[in-house]
């Protein structure tokens, strides 16, 4: 936002500031500074991988007066030590997309994400039996993931095997090799055409983040795997594409990230002010 004098300061350190699902939440993080006439400061990581960054933003936040943090965390655990830190300050510190692993923290805004990887196993079986496969064939899923310290994959991750493993035929299999991006949309699609190489018997693939079902869409269109179902998360250009296209069999759980990012910095400017919130 412009910057103004006698307004609070509001620090958003996300996980990435490019890619549309991030693009998308500082655009609500920013039009919650316009409507609350906050200042709104933002920086983020390259990689899911770089709590360390994510840190050294932390504490330059605090070291320039932040008012309030919003924080979607890379590493849910390795970054407890910097969030109990603000905490323990007073400044208020509002996660978003992601927890944190204590209870250091004013306010949440994310996904039920145990929830939302149940209904993606339940939507991958729905559709692959939809595309014909019955209870006694062998079928195969591949996944691809973002990271693997962010909270948020592994509750997805795990919703979506205890669905499959409670409800999947025996004959249905999960590949045991899963694919890992850090959030790199070039390597996702990269990983995404080695599944469809690799495992050219493959049946379905879940992408547990945008970036990895970015890429499984741009595999999957470029090779024109009709008969590979795709479930994933988050909305990009490709995902339009494939939805958009009665060829392929696609579906994805959105998640409301410009909210996300708006209701994270009306609520600090709420807490700032003594109010409360729910």
């Amino acid at each position: 936002t412009d910057i103004e004098e006698d307004r609070y300061d509001i620090y958003v350190i996300v996980k990435s500031m490019t890619g549309s699902y991030w693009e998308e939440l500082l655009e609500g993080t920013k039009q919650a500074g316009i409507d609350n006439k906050c200042n709104i400061y933002a920086a983020g990581s390259t990689l899911e991988t770089e709590w360390e960054l994510q840190e050294a933003y932390i504490e330059l936040a605090v070291e320039k007066g932040a008012d309030a943090i919003i924080l979607s965390p890379d590493n849910s655990e390795m970054l407890v030590s910097a969030v109990e830190k603000v905490h323990n300050l007073g400044i208020p510190i509002i996660m978003i997309d992601t927890m944190i692993n204590c209870d250091c923290y004013d306010i949440c805004y994310m996904t039920d994400n145990l929830f939302a990887g149940e209904n993606a196993a339940r939507e991958m079986l729905h559709m692959l039996k939809k595309q014909g496969h019955s209870e006694n064939d062998e079928v195969n899923v591949a996944i691809e993931l973002g990271g693997k310290s962010s909270q948020s994959i592994n509750e997805r991750l795990a919703g979506f095997y205890k669905y499959w493993t409670n409800y999947a035929p025996d004959t249905w299999h999960i590949i045991d090799e899963i694919k890992l991006n850090n959030g790199d949309e070039a390597l996702a699609v990269e990983l995404s055409e080695e599944i469809l190489e690799q495992y050219s018997y493959v049946d379905g693939v879940f992408g547990v983040d945008n970036a990895s079902t970015m890429g499984l869409a741009s595999a999957i269109l470029k090779h024109n795997k009709h008969d590979v179902v795709m479930v994933g998360f988050d909305y990009s250009p490709e995902v339009l594409k494939i939805i958009d296209d009665d060829n392929y069999n696609a579906s994805v759980i959105l998640q409301r990230q410009y909210e996300m990012g708006y209701k994270g910095v009306e609520s600090a400017c709420l807490l700032l002010r003594g109010e409360n919130v729910d």
